[in-house]
Formats: structure tokens, sequence, C-alpha cells
């Protein structure tokens, strides 16, 4: 008891101190002691006064460092088993999509007043029998309404296998036309933009576009005179004519897309700026990596990065990269590392998986 009173005096001096520093890298630092300090007396014993003490401390340093705590809730009804993976999810309208990494197939949930409820009846998974699949999936993305076949969402393999999944209906196989320049055997990704379906193919060092959702046709290379490499690319995201692409140490390669032959289309690698409390407009420096990114579509456009490690999600703008917010969980969620995310702008909600855990929260 004593050696608690102790620790505990020593504590509160510290947070005076940091709380009436002037000079904020300095305050930073102090604060970031104290929380390491009041983790040492709460082995101790954890009281309210420690935990006062550390939570007026993490709301100067989330004021400083523009983080947002969302108060996420657990989003599926009962759960999902152990062995799933969730590495990409998706929010069409009331359902929720959910592809598990460990069986490339596709899990589907309808909302309820409870949360999201598993729907055992839905298929979007690699069928052996009828072949509608040559290999597990390996990203999802939302089918626009009035492109043949009618879907809620595309599903799609490695090699430009795809599969249209409703939960009205039974899935509807397909396949990507493969230019001449590529074999199609490691397609990483997709994303899709006003009708228009990007697909990424660092074996082939391209981004191929098919015009309108015509993946039937042949599609055309976005880039011209200049290409990126792009063998660590790990995602992609458009916004209209600029393309995102996230390479594995966390970096963006921005490119403008021209279509006229007089302007070729350009690419860049913009740093990220920072804009927290005594870092304004500095290059901000990756403290770990992200693993995926997507656009926000207005009235904030936008773009959201998942940053594992951390379980956040960082809100930064578009072109210049400036930071514009971390958005932490309220309480931790899981052990290990989030594993795929999504927002939903209609409903102003996160959904953010670990593993086999998901959960959804209000976006601050």
């Amino acid at each position: 008891a004593a050696q608690y009173e102790n620790l505990l005096a020593q504590a509160q001096k510290m947070a005076i101190n940091a709380e009436n520093q002037e000079d904020i890298p300095t305050r930073r630092k102090e604060l970031i002691s104290l929380m390491q300090f009041l983790d040492q007396v709460e082995s101790i014993e954890k009281t309210q006064e420690t935990q006062a003490i550390r939570g007026k401390a993490t709301d100067i340093l989330d004021a400083m460092d523009l983080v947002k705590r969302v108060n996420y809730q657990p989003a599926i009804e009962g759960g999902l088993p152990e062995s799933v993976d969730i590495r990409r999810v998706l929010v069409v309208d009331n359902d929720l999509y959910m592809l598990d990494g460990n069986r490339g197939s596709v899990l589907h949930a309808r909302l309820t007043s409870q949360g999201y409820k598993p729907d055992p009846s839905f298929k979007c998974a690699p069928t052996i029998e009828e072949d509608k699949l040559s290999g597990p999936i390996i990203d999802i993305e939302r089918w626009p309404n009035g492109l043949a076949p009618e879907a809620e969402i595309i599903a799609m393999d490695a090699s430009g296998n795809l599969l249209f999944c409703d939960p009205e209906k039974s899935p509807v196989p397909g396949m990507l036309y493969a230019p001449p320049s590529s074999r199609m055997e490691n397609l990483v990704g997709m994303t899709i933009s006003q009708g228009d379906v990007y697909i990424l193919d660092p074996f082939s060092n391209a981004v191929w576009i098919y015009w309108n959702g015509a993946l039937g046709e042949e599609p055309e290379l976005f880039f011209d005179v200049e290409i990126p490499q792009l063998e660590d690319v790990i995602d992609i995201t458009v916004n209209n004519n600029e393309l995102y692409m996230l390479h594995e140490d966390g970096n963006i390669t921005l490119c403008v897309y021209s279509g006229i032959g007089v302007a070729p289309t350009r690419c860049s690698r913009p740093a990220y700026i920072d804009f927290r409390s005594g870092r304004e407009n500095q290059p901000m420096k990756l403290e770990r990596g992200y693993s995926q990114v997507t656009y926000n579509p207005p009235p904030d456009p936008s773009l959201y990065l998942l940053e594992p490690a951390s379980q956040s999600i960082n809100h930064f703008s578009l072109r210049n990269l400036a930071f514009q917010k971390q958005y932490l969980p309220l309480q931790k969620l899981q052990v290990g590392e989030a594993t795929a995310f999504t927002l939903d702008p209609i409903k102003r909600q996160f959904v953010l998986a670990v593993g086999d855990k998901l959960y959804y929260g209000v976006i601050p």
C-alpha cells in the first residue's frame, strides 16, 4: 500500500508537469512516459485515481494526435467459427459480405435488431464439381446495379475466374478476358469505380481497366508511357481518373489517367503530410505499415487506410495525402492484428475484422 501511494503521488506530479508543459514535442514525450509509468502503478493496484489520470492523459494525447475513439460492438450474432479469417468485408445496404481467407469463400449476413445474422444458405465459393472457380476467392467488390448479370457482389480468384453472387440466386460463373500481354495467373485484387472495373496484376506489372463492366472484352492498360513498378503493390482504389496503389511498405503511388495521347498518364509517390500538433505540414513518418486502402465518396472524398498492428483506420485527404484523423478502438478489441475493414458512408459506420471477430461502430 505504501509503495502504491508513493507511485501514485509521482504519477500525479508527472501529470501536472505534462499538462503545464508548453513545448508540444516535450509534452507528448512526458504524456507517453506517464502512460508507461501508470502501467507500473496499476501492476500493484488499479484504482479510480489511476484510471482518472490515464483517462485525462489519453484525452490530451488524442487531441494532440487527432485521434478519435470508436465504440465498436460485436457485429455477428453468435460470432463466426474460429477457423474463419476475414480478409475482405463489404456492406451492401443491409447485407454484410465477408471473404474468408482460409477457405477462399464468401460469407453473408443480414442486419437485424441484434446485429448481423449469418445466412447459412448463401453460396459463393469455389465449386469443383461445377468448375465455377479454379481457385480460392481473393477479392470481392459490390457489383453495380444495371450491369449484367444482376448480382450483389462479384468475387474473383487469382486467375481471373469470377462468381456473381446474390443471396436470392445461385452463383453465376464468369471469366475476365485476358489481354495478350498477360496470362492472368497471379492477380492480387480489384476495385470498381463508376461501373469501370480495375484489376491489379503485379505479375504483368499492370492495372487493367474493363470499361463499363465489360469483363468479356479486351481491357485497356491504365498506364501508357510511364509504368511504375507494381511487384509490391497489395491494394488499389480509384477516384474518377486517380488511381491509388498501396505498397507493402505502407506508401502510396498516385497515377492520374489521361486518356489523351498528347498528355500521358502521370504517376508520383507523394509523401503523407502530418497535421498533428507540433508536426504540422511535415512529412509523416510511418510508424507501422498499412494493409488496405479504400476511397470514401462525397460529401467527404478522401482515403481511409487500415493499420493492422494498432487496429486503427487512418484518414487522409486525396492527392496530397494530408493526415486528417486516426480512428482507434475505444478499447482493445481482440488479441491480434486487424485483417479487414470497410466503411458505410450512409450509416456512418466502420466495420472492422480481427481474424474471425467482426465489429461495427459509428464514426465519431
